[in-house]
Order: C-alpha cells, then sequence, then structure tokens
C-alpha cells in the first residue's frame, strides 16, 4: 500500500511524497526479485481515502490543499474491495480511482504543463484563504 503521492509530487507535502516514491521503488525492486520464485508482488496507490492517517492530519493546510485539488475521497471499503481484487488477481500496480491514472501519466508525459497547473492552482488558492 503506497499512494498516488509515490507517482505525483503534490506541492506542500514533499517528505511525505519523496517517502512514497521510495516505497514504491522497494515495491518494483521486490516484484522483480521474487519474480523467478512463482512471487506476485502489487504496488497499490490510493488517492484521498477517508481512513484515521486522514482523520490525524486532516487540519494539516498542505493536506487540505492536495485533497481540495480533486475533492475526492474514498471511503477505506471501497479500498479495502479493490485490494481484495488484486491479492485474487495480482498485477503490476492498481491507481484508485481509475483516472488518477490519466493524472499521473499526464504527469509523466507532461512534467513542465503539471507545474505550470500546479503553480496556478496554488496562487489561485493563497488568493481566496
Amino acid at each position: 500500500m503506497i499512494s498516488v503521492a509515490g507517482l505525483i509530487s503534490p506541492p506542500l507535502i514533499a517528505s511525505y511524497s519523496a517517502s512514497k516514491f521510495g516505497a514504491r521503488a522497494f515495491t518494483d525492486s521486490l516484484r522483480r526479485e521474487v519474480a523467478p520464485f512463482g512471487i506476485k508482488v502489487s504496488g497499490i496507490y490510493p488517492g484521498p481515502a477517508s481512513t484515521e492517517f486522514g482523520s490525524h492530519v486532516g487540519k494539516n493546510i498542505a493536506y487540505q490543499s492536495v485533497r481540495s485539488f480533486f475533492n475526492v475521497r474514498l471511503s477505506s471499503d471501497y479500498v479495502a474491495h479493490r485490494v481484495l481484487g488484486v491479492a485474487k488477481r495480482p498485477r503490476r500496480s492498481l491507481v484508485i480511482p481509475w483516472w488518477y491514472r490519466v493524472v499521473t501519466t499526464f504527469d509523466m508525459l507532461f512534467p513542465v504543463a503539471v507545474d505550470w497547473i500546479t503553480m496556478l492552482f496554488s496562487r489561485i488558492k493563497h488568493k481566496t484563504d
């Protein structure tokens, strides 16, 4: 269980994102290392979810900004259901919700555009607060 922050680096939570990129690298390396033994390793990348972690950091302005950008909150039951699906039918990765894969792919292909969009959003957000 990683986070979508392991695929795209949101502003204001650099240390969190860096830890998730590290978990992603570990997962990729482990998957390649144990594949010859028939062991499957999947990286699961959920977006913002309603969890105990979220309730602890919910008042943090950085996390509020990131969550408000897409205005999505997954239920923990939904995430658990999807994790069970991956356990039954392993695959390399699962991004939840599916359309976050579009966002992360766009970031990979057009990082300058994502930098510009993020900067624009940050300026608008800070002017209205």
